[in-house]
């Protein structure tokens, strides 16, 4: 470890007022290369990451964590169309069936991570489906 900043407590998740100096850590903490050429950040790492996580297929187990996304969209009709759902009879029966809005928005993000309807032409349940849908 490195010496911690002077006047600093030992205390990891302690804060200090006081200013680093370029490169200089905080409690052990990595340095930031000073010459930019020492270290290149590839970017293609990142956009290779984003492009796997986007385009990764969806399950109906990761219904709640998409919930947690979209829970506020009120608009899970047209929604529904974008992502591929027919609005007969697909759509029409989650709409006679549930009365809460909430309840058609988990009905038809259940309906479109179990790939109904043409939501395999419009490219699948991704994360990119959805943003773009949205």
């Amino acid at each position: 470890l490195q010496d911690p900043v002077p006047g600093a407590t030992h205390d990891p998740w302690a804060c200090t007022d006081k200013l680093l100096e370029p490169g200089q850590a905080l409690l052990g903490a990595p340095t930031v290369p000073t010459n930019h050429r020492e270290e290149s950040f590839d970017s293609s790492i990142l956009d290779s990451l984003s492009s796997t996580f986007l385009d990764a297929t969806l399950s109906t187990s990761q219904l709640a964590e998409i919930l947690k996304h979209v829970y506020s969209c009120s608009r899970w009709l047209p929604l529904g169309l974008e992502l591929g759902l027919r609005l007969r009879p697909t759509l029409e029966r989650i709409k006679l069936q549930n009365h809460v809005i909430e309840d058609c928005l988990i009905a038809m993000l259940d309906a479109w991570l179990c790939k109904q309807d043409d939501v395999g032409l419009k490219g699948g349940p991704t994360y990119r489906q959805l943003i773009g849908a949205l």
